[in-house]
């Protein structure tokens, strides 16, 4: 079903998104959930649009459904709403508001963009941005400093990854436990494996540990083969993770999988995508981003070694 059947079959409702880590984005979800609205400036804009251009790159990315201004949006879709609808949307607006006035972004819009947890039931999701460039085209000497250091006391500088942040489900607790943007800044290159394992302590079976681990480490040497044909900066950008926490959805997840039943609302095993493009830019003759596949090597280097871990016990 496409999205604009999705519209012509439910009444649009919003709500906030509750699974946000690390960044400092105001997302809503929209309808079943299966879209979420993300402010962005006219350069994420601009790399979603031109993303189909690149089809093998665009696998990587969440679909791209359209875009709005946010200006126009309080007005648009306001009219026919009930009151606590309308309230969400007004504190959305003020909050982009509130992020444009402390981030100094070019904030022009929103995206409307494939909502990647729609088919997990408890998700258990991380942020891993990628690259040695913190530091967007746009910045200026004072701001480009800043992120030059930013990379340099972080892992970024010296391995071209850095754990933005993860929360893992904890099926006896029904609650989540999180890996922090504060705790973050303390890891260091012999940390990183380690902190990575903890993204895998969901309650689930150590033979699901290790197919997660398999099917993370695949996808990995699959976009790493994509990446080095294309001629893009990833600036800033983020691997998101996620896989099923809930030990009971991932057993019949696998089990519907096995059995080959391909149906809309089937529960994922895994995904992997990249997001956040805020800085991000196609252009012909400018070769591969060598700090993202820098970062990407290592992490597949880390998952590697994860996945020897697992063997072991």
């Amino acid at each position: 079903m496409t999205f604009q059947e999705k519209e012509k079959n439910t009444t649009t409702t919003f709500q906030k998104f509750d699974h946000q880590i690390g960044g400092h984005d105001r997302l809503l979800s929209v309808n079943d959930g299966s879209v979420v609205i993300k402010p962005c400036n006219d350069i994420e804009k601009e790399f979603y649009e031109n993303s189909v251009l690149h089809p093998d790159f665009a696998e990587w990315i969440p679909k791209y459904y359209g875009s709005l201004q946010l200006q126009g949006v309080q007005s648009s879709v306001t009219t026919d709403i009930a009151s606590n609808e309308q309230k969400t949307i007004e504190n959305f607006i003020q909050s982009v508001k509130e992020e444009i006035s402390s981030q100094h972004a070019n904030v022009t819009g929103a995206v409307c963009i494939e909502n990647l947890l729609s088919s997990f039931k408890k998700p258990c999701i991380m942020d891993l941005k990628l690259g040695t460039q913190l530091w967007g085209e746009d910045a200026d000497d004072s701001k480009r400093q800043k992120m030059i250091q930013k990379a340099n006391k972080t892992t970024s500088g010296s391995i071209g990854i850095r754990i933005v942040g993860f929360q893992v489900y904890q099926r006896s607790t029904d609650s989540y436990i999180n890996f922090t943007k504060e705790d973050s800044y303390k890891a260091t290159p012999d940390t990183v494996q380690s902190i990575l394992s903890k993204f895998f302590t969901a309650e689930i079976s150590n033979d699901h540990r290790r197919l997660i681990i398999e099917r993370f480490l695949s996808d990995l040497e699959s976009y790493l083969k994509v990446l080095e044909n294309q001629e893009v900066r990833l600036i800033s950008s983020s691997l998101f993770f996620v896989y099923e926490g809930d030990s009971d959805a991932l057993t019949e997840a696998i089990k519907k999988e096995q059995d080959e039943i391909k149906v809309d609302d089937i529960n994922n095993v895994t995904d992997l995508k990249m997001i956040d493009f805020a800085h991000s830019f196609f252009r012909k003759g400018i070769g591969k981003d060598e700090g993202v596949l820098f970062g990407l090597r290592n992490t597949i280097n880390y998952f590697k070694g994860l996945s020897i871990e697992e063997k072991h016990h």
